[in-house]
């Protein structure tokens, strides 16, 4: 089975008719710090230009023990998948579960976090900065891959960071993970998506 491809940090209309047209997944809106953080009038009109078979995600930040959303807002607005970053509890990652969100807990490729989360999240996002260097002096080797792996015990782990046209299916090959999310490695300039490049990225995935 080939990966879900999600892509991340939209701010346009048309970055959206392109992932329609590719028949991509997830489609990712920043609601945290960031160069593509959107504000909620954006995020409502991005919202109602969504192909319906494309799965709204939510990016959240934690600081301050709160998130940088509201969660019950976004469930107004259609959103039900959110995806957590920073010092979450796993037992809030569990209450939003219970309250029937999807989460995509962001983790860095340390297998003590990833046990942590593994069974209070429906999908961890392994962050893994220059991983399309997957040898000894990269920052995540192969091993250390296959280390996460085994210690997210079946939970579904998601590819992220350095991800690129050029690395991505070599990755996919190498790592066989259930998904993978790209952002920065599609775009022509901060937060503009390139049509030509997601279209690359994605046929690369699912070759």
């Amino acid at each position: 089975m080939k990966p879900t491809i999600k892509i991340c940090g939209l701010c346009s209309v048309n970055a959206l008719q392109c992932i329609s047209a590719l028949g991509i997944e997830y489609a990712g809106f920043v609601l945290t710090n960031s160069p593509r953080q959107l504000d909620e009038t954006r995020l409502g009109e991005l919202l109602s230009a969504l192909d319906r078979c494309v799965t709204p995600v939510a990016v959240l930040g934690y600081d301050t023990q709160k998130l940088s959303f509201s969660p019950e807002r976004l469930r107004t607005m259609g959103i039900s998948t959110l995806q957590l970053h920073g010092e979450v509890p796993p037992a809030l990652c569990q209450t939003l579960r219970q309250s029937g969100f999807t989460v995509i807990r962001a983790v860095d490729p340390d297998p003590q976090k990833v046990r942590m989360y593994a069974s209070v999240a429906d999908v961890l996002l392994i962050e893994a900065p220059h991983v399309d260097r997957l040898h000894a002096t990269a920052p995540m080797t192969l091993q250390q891959w296959q280390a996460v792996q085994q210690a997210a015990g079946g939970t579904k782990l998601w590819l992220s960071g350095g991800l690129t046209p050029q690395n991505v299916g070599a990755l996919v090959r190498a790592c066989r993970p259930d998904g993978v999310d790209v952002s920065s490695g599609v775009e022509s300039s901060v937060g503009v998506k390139s049509p030509e490049k997601i279209a690359a990225f994605v046929e690369e995935v699912r070759r």
